[in-house]
């Protein structure tokens, strides 16, 4: 796949969030100004902010997130997520 300009899409980083169920895992509000992120969730769930909504992503969602789009995530208290 290639862009108007003849570049293509790179992965720059790949995460792998996996936290247990008494976790307290949050990220806080930021944003990418160069890159867009992608995110998964493979088991359970988590509350994502996203330009001002908040939102749950359950297993099996894929949220992209813009560039320059300000965004948080937050696990639920008592479940297990990997995304």
């Amino acid at each position: 796949m290639y862009f108007e300009d003849g570049s293509h899409p790179v992965i720059c980083d790949m995460f792998i969030i996996d936290e247990e169920e008494m976790s307290g895992w949050a990220f806080p509000l930021h944003q990418h100004t160069d890159l867009l992120e992608m995110s998964y969730v493979a088991e359970g769930s988590v509350e994502v902010y996203i330009d001002g909504e908040a939102r749950t992503m359950q297993k099996g969602d894929l949220l992209v997130k813009n560039a320059g789009s300000f965004h948080s995530e937050k696990k639920y208290p008592g479940r297990r997520l990997h995304m």
